[in-house]
């Protein structure tokens, strides 16, 4: 499911909410697009490329069978051909992001006197001043006020002469070497429930902060200056809210790295210039399993791609093997092909099958998913009934799980034995036993096998230390360590040191001075943190309590409120 790193077949899915108004050129065509199999209609041929964040433009070709009537551009120039009857060639431009009131202003804007033309005052507000969000512009001085935090409350007033445009822009995360191709889903007027009230008053604050925390992965934004985090990718539960927006992290793509590490039998591309480049091109191929990226290399290429997500074993120096990580591609199915039922949920911005699957295996609640071929409309369901109802044109599939292969490294403890595990009947060997806890990676660190068992033989462990009794035949125990340098949490890596196995913890204890790291919102990523600065000698203090991005303390020193600090917890990892 989402947050899990999962080999497989990876394809790119980008939610991102780019938007386009399309020019049409009627009777026209270019040469050289690629060809969209599966968009049946224009509307999904516009939508594919809506997801593509190389796609710029496409063409309608309706009178060629289906299957080959859709092709889409990466440039924006006009088609060639001007007079090819019955194809329709549209162009994608980003649609404004401000809205215009004319004659209105709202007063204690911020003069900017460099800002001598309209361009220059909505460049001034986006790059130069933190949290705009509003210009009033008056056309016959040429003088530019910006706002920050303009609330709904606060009603533009007559003023002729002066324009009043408030700044509504698209967010989402970028694609960088960590983050793959993610992005937020926007849900207009609409709200979930159970978030936490944060301090943010501006839209930009709110989304800054969510957006760098890896465990923000849904927001609520109210219009009158009030955020809300919620710690999964919930999606909203009422629609129809006034000045309220709802913002889901959808996790689809994201890279596990390999420092120092590379394979042979990589092919080179000549034109990715930077890793970022690198990764853009293999999320853009189905194919592309992974990449190399070889930065010592004086001349083209320093890019190479690799068709399997088999792990790196060659050391090397200057050179980062990273494999690409997809949400869904690990997951199972069961078909009812020419099957339906009711009460599923439409997704307005998923199209066609692969997307939405991978965007049902992103979601806790979703347990199904059902297809119209005739639209490549997607519509999710919270439960796994079959359906009983046929259908010419629909398909209804059922998830069974997401099954991540090799994620852990397993360190055998034979004749050891620990206390407190949790008793699985399901699996029937040792394999399906560590299998089932690499499917609760975040939450399962060991296992144990006891095969001659009546009852349950597998067991499973939140904590990684090492047992305590030892020489107990027909028992072992196996602790799992994360095979790679990285491990993948909402579409993000996280640097990975193995955790310390002789943890102490002091409930209700802090120390003295301990420095905040903001980016990090659970214990196991305050540990990490901690094991990276000086081997995590003094410890860290973690608030169970607090807001996002004020939960982690690294100690500094050895002095200790124990006992007196309700909601804190102190971890000592001795690691000297």
């Amino acid at each position: 499911m989402a947050g899990v790193k999962q080999s497989g077949p990876g394809m790119l899915l980008s939610f991102c909410n780019k938007n386009c108004q399309w020019i049409p050129y009627e009777n026209s065509q270019k040469y050289g697009g690629n060809v969209r199999t599966d968009a049946l209609t224009l509307d999904s041929c516009k939508q594919f490329c809506l997801y593509e964040n190389a796609c710029n433009a496409i063409e309608w070709i309706p009178a060629n069978l289906a299957g080959n009537q859709c092709y889409t551009f990466t440039g924006t120039d006009a088609p060639e051909n001007p007079n090819a009857y019955g194809i329709t060639h549209y162009v994608c431009t980003s649609t404004d992001s401000w809205s215009k009131t004319e004659n209105k202003n709202v007063p204690g804007g911020l003069l900017q006197s460099n800002a001598k033309t309209l361009d220059d005052c909505k460049s001034t507000c986006i790059q130069n001043v933190r949290g705009c969000s509003a210009i009033d512009w008056v056309s016959g001085t040429k003088e530019c006020y910006t706002f920050t935090n303009v609330a709904s409350a606060r009603i533009p007033q007559t003023a002729i002469g002066v324009d009043h445009y408030e700044y509504k822009p698209v967010y989402t995360r970028p694609p960088g070497p960590d983050v793959g191709k993610c992005a937020w889903q926007l849900a207009k007027n609409s709200q979930a429930y159970g978030g936490k009230l944060q301090i943010y008053k501006t839209f930009n604050e709110c989304y800054d902060t969510c957006n760098l925390l890896t465990n923000c992965n849904a927001f609520d934004w109210n219009y009158e200056g009030s955020c809300w985090f919620f710690e999964t990718s919930v999606l909203p539960s009422v629609s129809g809210q006034q000045n309220i927006d709802h913002y889901t992290w959808i996790s689809l793509c994201s890279w596990t790295s390999y420092v120092g590490l590379f394979s042979y039998g990589g092919t080179g591309q000549i034109n990715p210039q930077t890793l970022e480049q690198c990764q853009s091109w293999c999320l853009s191929q189905p194919t592309c399993m992974a990449i190399e990226w070889a930065q010592f290399n004086s001349a083209s290429p320093k890019c190479f791609t690799f068709s399997t997500a088999a792990e790196p074993t060659v050391y090397g120096t200057n050179i980062n093997h990273y494999i690409k990580n997809c949400a869904g591609s690990g997951c199972t199915w069961k078909p009812y092909m020419g099957k339906q039922t009711f009460g599923g949920a439409l997704q307005p911005s998923v199209v066609g099958e692969a997307a939405c699957k991978s965007f049902c295996a992103s979601q806790l609640t979703c347990k199904a998913v059902e297809i119209d071929n005739t639209t490549s409309a997607c519509y999710t369901f919270t439960n796994t009934d079959p359906p009983i109802y046929a259908s010419k044109y629909v398909n209804h599939y059922v998830l069974q799980g997401c099954s991540p292969d090799n994620l852990c490294k397993w360190t055998p403890y034979y004749g050891y034995q620990a206390y407190g595990g949790a008793g699985l009947t399901a699996p029937t060997s040792l394999q399906e036993c560590k299998s089932a806890c690499e499917a609760n990676f975040s939450s399962c660190k060991a296992i144990e096998w006891a095969p001659g068992n009546n009852g349950p033989r597998c067991f499973t462990f939140e904590k990684n230390d090492v047992p305590s009794r030892k020489d107990v035949a027909g028992v072992d125990h196996y602790i799992c360590d994360p095979v790679v340098s990285n491990y993948v949490t909402n579409g993000a890596t996280s640097s990975y040191i193995p955790a310390c196995r002789n943890n102490t913890v002091m409930k209700n204890s802090n120390t003295i001075g301990g420095i905040l790291h903001p980016e990090a919102n659970t214990v196991e990523e305050c540990r990490n943190v901690c094991l990276k600065i000086d081997n995590c000698k003094l410890g860290f203090d973690f608030n169970n309590v607090a807001n996002f991005g004020s939960r982690c303390y690294v100690s500094k020193s050895n002095l200790l409120n124990n006992g007196n600090i309700n909601g804190v917890d102190h971890y000592f990892c001795n690691n000297s």
